[in-house]
């Protein structure tokens, strides 16, 4: 791979075309960091949407849908070069790199329940009121 310079070509006995591209120049890169515990995946010119694995090298002019991966934890939205709510967004005409983070529920305790721990605090609470009880009567 030649990125600069020049080179020379021997022994040429007629006349040739020769045809450069360069991917680098018509390509931008796609990053998404991942803030909480969820996935993303995305689909290039309505391609198979792929599960983003990290920064991602597109065609410039390409339209990207990027969307959030449903799981336990609940999606937030969008920030960066756009801010969206919406679990589903769409970049058309893409000619720079771009930056997004992703932002999902931070919940990954799968801990109890707030409001089994006030049915069971109750609980005690009365068990300890009948005890008083019992023994204030015990006693009298």
């Amino acid at each position: 791979m030649i990125t600069a310079g020049s080179y020379t070509f021997k022994k040429v006995n007629m006349t040739h075309s020769i045809v450069v591209k360069t991917a680098i120049a018509d390509t931008a890169s796609l990053t998404i960091n991942i803030i909480g515990n969820g996935s993303v995946e995305y689909s290039i010119d309505g391609g198979d949407f792929v599960k983003y694995q990290g920064t991602t090298k597109i065609s410039k002019g390409s339209k990207i849908i990027l969307r959030e991966i449903v799981g336990d934890n609940k999606f937030q939205g969008w920030s960066g070069a756009i801010s969206s709510k919406s679990g589903t967004i769409s970049l058309s005409d893409v000619d720079s790199d771009i930056l997004l983070n992703a932002l999902f529920d931070n919940d990954d305790d799968n801990g109890i329940p707030l409001y089994l721990v006030f049915v069971v605090i109750l609980l005690v609470l009365v068990l300890i009121i009948v005890i008083f009880l019992m023994l204030k009567k015990k006693k009298s």
